[in-house]
């Protein structure tokens, strides 16, 4: 008789992790129960090295022997574990099954700047991650050279554990040259792995009536207490 723990669900399991779970292989007959090979049908899944076979169990009693779910790719997964014995019916097999989730990327704050007429202004940008394992983001930035736009404080590539972010703040230089500009977000969700944001703003260049104060967008700083 085979068995494993959660009707042999393994549950999630992170890229780049493991879980093991001990197969049971139990001997209900009177006689002792030679074991001659334990495998698995998909790599994912993989019994642990016997040191010898065959391996005997005494009438009775059961041995556990490990199995590793280490997926290589995001998804579900499945297996079937064959284990030959000269039991009664020969091999004997179990269905197996888990899953590989991934980071998921999401994306807050705002790149719209709007009119500034002089000086900087600067907006920030939250990278998050509400998957369930972690987010590997390879690149944040412009999908060409800007002249007036430049990021401060980037910190990618940079891996983000779930339910956490790290921020990116753009910068732009009031100008009277129009630059149109996109922000690029590269990342291992295999749902959005490239993430585009249009940052826009934009400068009067005309003269101001006499008396209308020109404006400036925010600083990051400005909302913040006591600076």
């Amino acid at each position: 008789m085979l068995a494993i723990a959660g009707q042999g669900d393994f549950g999630p399991v992170c890229v780049g992790s493991f879980r093991d779970e001990p197969l049971i292989v139990s001997n209900s007959g009177s006689c002792s129960l030679s074991v001659s090979a334990i495998t698995s049908s998909a790599a994912d899944f993989q019994p642990a090295t016997v040191e010898a076979y065959p391996l005997v169990i005494a009438p009775g009693t059961a041995v556990g022997v490990p199995v590793r779910f280490a997926p290589t790719s995001y998804g579900a997964k499945t297996a079937t574990l064959t284990v030959d014995s000269d039991g009664a019916g020969g091999a004997k097999t179990l269905a197996v099954s888990g899953r590989a989730p991934s980071g998921k990327l999401a994306v807050t704050g705002s790149a719209y700047f709007g009119e500034v007429d002089f000086g900087f202004a600067e907006r920030v940008i939250n990278v998050c991650n509400v998957g369930e394992c972690p987010l590997h983001v390879s690149c944040v930035d412009f999908s060409r050279p800007r002249r007036h736009f430049r990021l401060l404080g980037n910190p990618f590539p940079a891996t983000v554990a779930p339910g956490s972010s790290l921020k990116v703040v753009i910068k732009y230089e009031a100008s009277c040259d129009p630059e149109c500009c996109e922000l690029v977000i590269r990342s291992d969700d295999p749902d959005d792995p490239v993430r585009v944001l249009d940052v826009v703003a934009f400068t009067r260049c005309r003269p101001l009536p006499h008396g209308e104060p020109r404006r400036r967008a925010p600083l990051e700083s400005d909302t913040q207490p006591g600076v």
